[in-house]
């Protein structure tokens, strides 16, 4: 009997992941804007899923391609768009998403230590409050990321980044890390 029990509590298990999907958090559609030659900042965007019954809070992101980076925002001040730090992270809600776009949340590289082109490929590391870090290679492209980005395998919560990662830093207004 009590394998039996044991049996349907293992069919239920399979059958609650079938219907929610993988847990935890998965990453999709990541792209970075090319750079003019000695441009100050570059933009990374990314679709963040978390499939896990709990939220988690993308805290930071580390990237040895930048001096520095920052979550931003953009949003209506007085008529005009304007972009700032993010301070606190940013919510990814249980069984939902947190899209990173143009015109909206993004990744903010501060000083890119060279030009990035078209097919270049820089990595960056997600830091989650629950999830842990999660290191993806991102491509570069203009199309605006039509494609599905290369280099994204374990993207399931893995661990690691580069030594002197520049961590998320809060501020002021605009592209230049707080002073």
């Amino acid at each position: 009997m009590q394998r039996l029990i044991q049996a349907g509590l293992l069919v239920l298990a399979i059958a609650m992941l079938s219907a929610t999907g993988e847990p935890g958090i998965r990453i999709s559609g990541a792209w970075v804007r090319p750079t003019p030659p000695g441009a100050p900042t570059a933009a990374v965007y990314v679709l963040i899923e978390n499939g896990a019954g709990e939220a988690d809070r993308l805290l930071a992101v580390e990237s040895d391609a930048a001096e520095a980076t920052e979550l931003h925002g953009m949003k209506m001040d007085g008529g005009m768009m304007v972009m700032r730090p993010v301070q606190g992270g940013l919510a990814v809600p249980a069984h939902g998403t947190l899209q990173l776009k143009p015109g909206g949340y993004h990744i903010m590289l501060i000083h890119p230590r060279q030009q990035i082109q078209p097919g270049d490929r820089v990595q960056v590391t997600l830091v989650f409050q629950h999830a842990g870090r999660v290191t993806l290679s991102v491509d570069a492209r203009t199309d605006g990321g039509a494609q599905s980005a290369g280099g994204m395998q374990g993207m399931h919560g893995t661990s690691g980044h580069g030594a002197g990662a520049a961590p998320m830093q809060g501020g002021g207004m605009g592209h230049g890390p707080a002073k």
